[in-house]
């Protein structure tokens, strides 16, 4: 972490003096995170359900499994420099963290009137670090629209988390539970791609209020105790301060 944010110090600094115009910011998200389970995985966690089921009523099970979006955010700090022969052009590195990536497992089995349902939320954290290309499309005395795109390198943080809620009920009988457990994941990196707007409303010459929505989108499949999961998309509005240097 100490090598990661001196070599960005470093790379501040050089740009600072060789680009037209720099600034900087700060800002903080909150989104909607998503990860389609592969098919294998649909599979592990129905079959599972379904084994579970057949284990009460002695009888084969059928099973389906869907997975929803959950609400992710985050931090992060930014710098754009502008490039001096298209000033309109700027590279922006960024530093970012993000909390609750993940999705909502929804798994359910029935067999002889009884219906066996589990929702599993997996979630984990990822240190982002994007490299973005902006244009300033409009550039006036009170609002900006910069669009951006480029290219990002995740780490996955920790451990993945789960927290498991289930019922099964039928027959005149109920139970209702929960458990909850952590994951390694195995994956080191994840790589991607980033897409977004920034809305600059200048409150000074030099100061801005910030909103950004972007999307992400992972190119490789997380993978989690030893199986590659999903992949992981991304959308995220955030609010944050702009300060220009010079």
């Amino acid at each position: 972490m100490k090598k990661i944010i001196t070599c960005l110090a470093v790379a501040a600094l050089i740009a600072t003096s060789s680009f037209s115009e720099s600034s900087f910011g700060v800002r903080g998200s909150i989104g909607t995170s998503f990860i389609q389970l592969t098919d294998s995985q649909k599979s592990e966690f129905g079959n599972a359900a379904a084994t579970g089921l057949t284990s009460l009523t002695n009888e084969q099970s059928s099973w389906k499994v869907d997975n929803d979006t959950i609400l992710n955010g985050g931090f992060s700090v930014w710098a754009n420099y502008s490039i001096p022969s298209f000033p309109a052009l700027g590279i922006q590195p960024e530093l970012g963290f993000l909390f609750n990536n993940g999705t909502e497992i929804l798994v359910e089995a029935e067999s002889s009137g009884y219906k066996y349902k589990i929702s599993d939320k997996v979630s984990f954290s990822t240190m982002e670090i994007p490299v973005l290309l902006t244009y300033t499309a409009r550039k006036g005395s009170f609002l900006e629209v910069i669009p951006q795109a480029g290219l990002y390198i995740s780490f996955p943080l920790g451990k993945c988390s789960q927290d498991v809620d289930y019922t099964i009920s039928g027959n005149g009988r109920y139970v209702k539970g929960s458990d909850s457990g952590e994951d390694k994941i195995d994956s080191k990196v994840l790589f991607g791609m980033l897409a977004g707007t920034d809305f600059a409303f200048n409150f000074s010459e030099k100061s801005a209020f910030m909103i950004n929505i972007r999307g992400m989108y992972d190119f490789n499949k997380i993978k989690i105790d030893g199986d590659e999961v999903a992949r992981r998309t991304i959308l995220l509005m955030s609010a944050g301060y702009r300060y220009k240097i010079n």
